[in-house]
């Protein structure tokens, strides 16, 4: 019996711990879509929120690694829910090197999502303003640019559509 109430609470541990809405970012409460400068891939042209922000639509900031295996696993649910996810604005940076970004746009084909934008927080602006704990990390904003909520880990597409319709 011991056995099986300690297998319960691991195995509920383990679920709670995936996917999880990330309350360390409560500090972002009330606040909007900071300002960034990023070198877009494939091109390395520099962006800014005024480039890619459009009133009347979500906005998702998603901070990721071309090496991780979760954030991988993340952007393939995005290419497979691209009709469910075409009205929100995305935002995909890294600080990792641009060479990098780049791989990644080309591996996943990410030109077949067009709201997406990749990028490299080259001077790590984003970063040091929101504070991401994991990879991947999703921040959420609503149609007038304020903040929504976070997630840290994959996250199923309907849960973020889910938070995004709240």
């Amino acid at each position: 019996m011991k056995k099986i109430i300690l297998f319960l609470l691991i195995l509920s541990a383990a679920q709670v711990s995936f996917a999880q809405e990330d309350t360390s970012f409560n500090f972002l409460r009330n606040t909007s879509i900071p300002e960034f400068e990023i070198a877009k891939a494939p091109d390395s042209v520099t962006i800014t929120k005024k480039d890619i922000v459009k009133k009347g639509h979500p906005f998702m900031i998603i901070f990721f690694s071309p090496d991780c295996e979760h954030c991988q696993k993340e952007t393939k649910e995005f290419l497979a829910y691209k009709n469910e996810l075409k009205d929100i604005q995305v935002l995909m940076v890294t600080p990792m090197p641009y060479v990098h970004v780049k791989q990644f746009y080309t591996d996943y084909n990410m030109d077949s999502l067009p709201n997406f934008t990749l990028g490299q927080d080259w001077a790590y602006h984003l970063g040091s303003k929101l504070r991401p704990h994991f990879f991947p990390t999703m921040l959420l904003y609503d149609k007038i640019g304020n903040y929504i909520t976070g997630f840290s880990g994959n996250v199923a597409i309907p849960k973020l559509l889910a938070a995004f319709n709240k």
